[in-house]
């Protein structure tokens, strides 16, 4: 097959690429090392499958490489990251074309999302700032955990996270619990036990939100004020894509207290890397809570530095991680198995592994 690869794992991987998953005996392989190499080699047409990443090809770049090969082009293939706005392209230029996004670390993503939804539960980094603080108060009884056990699991995006997900949290069913999901559609789900098609029923149904869902216009928001007023005192855990929550509104019920916790492992700001100054609670003429106050003060910051978010998220029932959820790293050879194995089923005229479906 007539392959071009154009991704940042390419840079120090051009030997994998070729040996571990591409014989050269097989397939016809170029490698571009920045987008814009990408769309003008792509010019040259009879491609059959695109290897490529939205960090590395622009939407433009990938709309100009498939014009250049609507006529050949089978597979696009998203290495190592989310979709961004790839599918929508794929779809609007060469809609015949499967577009299939690589979760080979679907359970490294799963496993980050809960380790932080069972902190957030347990109050476990309130907990421990308070130790380290010189706050030392025996059990913080003021601050009871939040009990998992008979609660309902929401998985917002049926994908390969939520089903990875859903089997490290199957110890939960024993102590009475349930999972549900949301998607547009009434299409059966095997790892949950109901599907919702309406969302405010699936908010209000659940008591605990796990997100997943990618960034979209379908996306973008649905998590805002309404959706979290409807899910009310329960923990919303966000390892999507940041903007399908939206940003004051979560932070808004979060100082109210209405929701009760909030864990996110992707952030609205994280590409800035500028000084700013946090919005407080105060700023919007909310009332901070007097335990509030003292957690921001046990961070040891001013409200002004490099930060992910706008508003001041330093609150003793909000759990972060820097976007770190791939553990395993980007250049895992378990990213190629996918890859390899998709280029095969492409061949051999069976379903690709972890196809995209859906509007963009």
């Amino acid at each position: 097959m007539r392959i071009l690869v154009c991704m940042m794992s390419a840079r120090g991987n051009v030997n994998t690429i070729i040996d571990y998953v591409f014989p050269m005996t097989e397939h016809e392989i170029h490698i571009c090392l920045d987008g814009t190499e990408f769309a003008e080699q792509a010019q040259a047409g009879g491609y059959e499958v695109f290897i490529v990443d939205y960090f590395t090809v622009s939407d433009d770049q990938l709309r100009m490489a498939l014009e250049a090969n609507t006529d050949s082009i089978k597979l696009v293939q998203t290495q190592i990251c989310g979709t961004g706005g790839h599918p929508r392209v794929v779809k609007e230029v060469a809609p015949h074309c499967i577009y299939a996004n690589n979760h080979s670390n679907a359970t490294n993503v799963a496993y980050n999302g809960i380790s932080m939804l069972f902190a957030l539960a347990a109050r476990t980094v309130f907990s421990d700032r308070s130790v380290k603080t010189g706050k030392w108060q025996r059990g913080l009884y003021d601050f009871p955990s939040y009990d998992l056990r008979g609660k309902t699991i929401g998985f917002l995006g049926l994908g390969n996270i939520a089903s990875e997900a859903s089997k490290l949290l199957s110890g939960l069913r024993h102590h009475g619990g349930k999972f549900i999901g949301y998607r547009r559609t009434n299409k059966p789900c095997d790892f949950v036990d109901e599907v919702y098609t309406d969302m405010d029923s699936f908010a209000s149904a659940s008591d605990v939100v796990f997100c997943t869902l990618p960034s979209t216009n379908a996306t973008r928001g649905l998590v805002g004020h309404e959706f979290i007023r409807k899910l009310g005192s329960g923990l919303l855990v966000n390892v999507g894509r940041a903007d399908v929550v939206d940003e004051k509104s979560v932070f808004e019920h979060l100082v109210s207290k209405s929701l009760l916790g909030f864990a996110t492992d992707v952030f609205w700001d994280e590409g800035s890397h500028e000084t700013k100054t946090l919005i407080s609670a105060e700023d919007m003429g909310l009332k901070l809570r007097p335990h509030f106050k003292q957690f921001i003060q046990q961070q040891h910051t001013g409200a002004t530095g490099i930060f992910p978010f706008n508003y001041d998220f330093r609150i003793n029932n909000v759990v972060s991680s820097p976007h770190r959820a791939d553990v395993v790293g980007i250049d895992s050879l378990n990213d190629f198995v996918v890859l390899e194995n998709n280029i095969e089923a492409l061949q051999e005229g069976k379903e690709v592994m972890y196809r995209v479906y859906g509007e963009y």
